[in-house]
């Protein structure tokens, strides 16, 4: 057993520490905004095909996959896809088949598909949500929360590693203070921190949120809108589970397919979709990796 005068709960998302500090452990916030299937792998090969094309985030839509993949490290030619589901029609267990993992894998890829040294690292599943902890600091002020376990954001713009780090650089300053001062002032120093830093994570998470939206406009531009899959999924829970599965993976089929306009030359609508979304990046407003006017 260890004894201390304070504890900095720092343990994620999924914070139990958490269920100390505030009401029920709950995070304020528009919370869960999608779920996703996150599918780490590796392969050198597709590191090489994209080298002519090199970028951190690579938005991928067509007639079998929508997806995101981001680039880790490109010397190694690690990746992670994050491919969407919706519950509760589909489940995590849908990914729970190794060889299905690989024919989404090669199906985001696309034309680099025939990956001889694709080698499937994790799979598992995650939730996008925005929330910030209405409590950081217990009563007795002994437990402290930072990082995501006080804060979640959508992952458009790179706040939540800013955010955690802005956390632990106040908290040490105030527990440094804390440590040297009597009961009420260390409270006090405590109590600072936790005003200061709940205003900040709760302006990155408006922002968070503000950018993931403004990315679905894109989807939206070329046929997917956002609402459309809302609604399906809607439909598909009312359903029982085998009817409202067969609904929502209909409706994903449907969905994909209208990413095929885009690549037939010629194609009126097709046209129009290509210029609405290029119409979206020329004016800046898809993913907005900055933080304006905001610590």
């Amino acid at each position: 057993m260890l004894a201390a005068k304070y504890v900095v709960a720092a343990d994620g998302a999924a914070s139990k520490i958490r269920e100390h500090v505030a009401p029920g452990g709950r995070l304020d916030g528009r919370g869960a905004l999608a779920s996703l299937m996150n599918v780490h792998f590796r392969s050198a090969h597709l590191a090489a095909s994209l080298r002519d094309r090199m970028a951190m985030l690579y938005f991928i839509y067509n007639p079998t996959s929508v997806a995101v993949l981001v680039a880790h490290d490109l010397a190694r030619g690690d990746y992670v896809v994050q491919i969407p589901y919706f519950p509760p029609a589909q489940t995590a267990d849908d990914f729970a088949n190794p060889a299905l993992i690989e024919r989404l894998v090669r199906a985001v890829v696309g034309e680099a598909a025939e990956l001889q040294d694709l080698e499937i690292c994790e799979v598992r599943p995650w939730t996008m949500a925005a929330g910030v902890s209405p409590k950081w600091v217990s009563n007795q002020g002994r437990v402290i929360l930072a990082g995501d376990a006080a804060h979640v954001f959508p992952p458009a713009g790179g706040f939540g590693m800013n955010a955690g780090v802005g956390d632990a650089h106040m908290l040490a300053s105030c527990l440094a203070r804390a440590l040297q001062a009597d009961g009420g002032t260390a409270i006090e120093l405590l109590r600072e921190y936790e005003s200061e830093r709940g205003r900040s994570a709760r302006e990155a998470a408006d922002l968070a949120v503000t950018n993931y939206e403004e990315t679905l406009d894109v989807a939206s531009a070329i046929g997917l809108p956002r609402v459309a899959a809302d609604l399906a999924s809607s439909v598909a829970a009312s359903l029982p589970f085998g009817t409202g599965r067969a609904v929502m993976d209909a409706a994903v089929s449907i969905g994909l397919a209208q990413t095929g306009w885009l690549a037939e030359d010629g194609n009126p609508i097709g046209r129009a979709r290509l210029r609405a979304m290029r119409n979206i990046f020329m004016s800046g407003k898809s993913l907005r990796l900055h933080y304006p006017d905001v610590r």
